[in-house]
């Protein structure tokens, strides 16, 4: 909307008069954010460094030695565009033999590919002050190429030691010390015993000590445990272990313990435990329907984990065959989080809001002034929306169902209703109305 770095928070709002949110900056967020998506990017090599600069934020992927694992550096700065992109993120990316050099190139492409060498580059890419820039340009130096026809001694005078040290970390020539980032460790306690312990009295209270000291860490780090696993050192068995799965990220020591203790009673110690050992393997962001992640918990540890389901959106076009019963354990409890996931990657198309139990017949006048007799109410129809083909895929070897193959239209009436039409060889059928 025209709004740019540096505008006053006035000019800002004379700009953007229409509906705005203004929310405040909060620093230590942004570079919380910053960390979380260097952490995410160790997907592409286990090295990520995060550059300590002023402006726009930059993360740096050392990508030494993965040649095996990417086809190309093109390939790969598409790859991380995508996947920035599909998080919500807009990133510039560039490869380049050091990280000064890559952080320069990237920040002077406005558009992919738009610089191709550091000469072409801008002298603010070299991310420096803004009143040496501004220097430069009062003499037309605006490009690092610009610079290098310069001798050290007149830049040195002239734009500082700063500008020479920029200067020859992008070519390659001063080293630029970064330290990488390390990914914090998942919540963890353990409990060694003086001798093999037996009794399951004391396994129990031990266990709940340890939930009570893992649930400590996860609330200091805002989380709840998805996924836990309790192991058990044995003196003359093998190591035992069970691992359970939550249906909601959970920090409640009493619900943890719970689902624990009936595994204890089963267990096979043999002379004893020597060690016990809670860790957490997967983590999430603690949420408000916590009872009912419980409950769906211990019916899930009582009945079995795909003993449990829920009717859940999949990716299909025939309307009665978009949803499946899932299994709350793998797919979560929350249908609104599964629906948003699904229309981030599934095209969007009209599918009413009630389909009923099975088509009903109808007679259907089409064109202007149409009407439809349904329920033996006639319902003059404003306006048309189709055909919508719908047929079986092309990996199918059997026909659709009686219910699912036709030319589908939207009817809007002038009463408001929206009715689900399909039309067939047998006539016009009802199959479902917009709430």
């Amino acid at each position: 909307m025209g709004v740019l770095r540096g505008m006053s928070l006035v000019q800002a709002r004379a700009i953007c008069s229409g509906a705005r949110v203004e929310l405040p900056h909060v620093p230590e967020r942004d570079a919380s954010m910053l960390r979380a998506c260097a952490v995410w990017c160790q997907r592409f090599s286990p090295i990520t460094l995060l550059e300590p600069s002023v402006g726009m934020p930059v993360v740096l992927i050392d990508i030494t030695g993965c040649d095996r694992i990417h086809p190309s550096e093109p390939a790969l700065e598409q790859q991380i565009r995508r996947a920035m992109h599909a998080r919500g993120f807009t990133a510039r990316t560039a490869c380049a033999a050091n990280a000064a050099a890559a952080v320069a190139l990237a920040t002077a492409r406005r558009t992919p590919n738009a610089v191709r060498t550091l000469e072409e580059c801008p002298v603010r890419s070299l991310r420096i002050d803004r009143t040496i820039i501004e220097r430069m340009h009062e003499v037309n130096i605006r490009r690092i190429g610009h610079l290098l026809r310069c001798t050290r001694t007149s830049l040195a005078s002239r734009f500082g030691a700063q500008t020479l040290l920029r200067l020859d970390q992008a070519f390659g020539r001063a080293r630029q010390h970064i330290e990488p980032v390390r990914p914090r460790p998942l919540p963890a306690a353990e409990r060694i015993f003086d001798g093999p312990v037996s009794a399951l009295d004391a396994l129990q209270i031990s266990t709940q000590e340890l939930v009570g000291a893992v649930c400590v860490q996860l609330h200091a780090l805002e989380r709840g445990a998805r996924e836990i696993e309790l192991a058990a050192d044995c003196a003359d068995a093998p190591r035992w272990t069970r691992r359970l799965v939550f249906g909601a990220p959970s920090a409640n020591v009493r619900h943890m313990a719970g689902m624990l203790a009936p595994s204890l009673e089963g267990m096979k110690a043999g002379l004893g435990v020597e060690r016990l050992r809670l860790a957490v393997l997967r983590m999430g962001r603690l949420m408000q329907q916590e009872a009912i992640s419980e409950w769906v918990d211990t019916l899930c540890a009582r009945l079995g984990r795909d003993a449990v389901l829920r009717c859940g959106l999949v990716e299909d076009h025939r309307p009665r065959r978009a949803s499946r019963w899932l299994p709350v354990l793998r797919h979560g409890f929350d249908s609104r989080a599964t629906s948003q996931a699904l229309r981030a990657r599934v095209v969007q198309a009209w599918r009413p809001s009630l389909l009923l139990p099975r088509a009903e017949s109808a007679a259907v006048v089409l064109g202007s002034g149409g009407s439809v007799r349904w329920r033996g109410d006639s319902h003059v129809v404003h306006t048309w929306h189709g055909p919508e083909r719908i047929a079986p895929p092309w990996t199918a070897t059997a026909a659709l169902a009686p219910d699912e193959g036709g030319d589908f239209w939207r009817a809007q009436c002038t009463d408001g209703r929206w009715l689900w039409l399909r039309r067939t060889r047998d006539g016009w059928s009802v199959l479902g109305v917009w709430s």
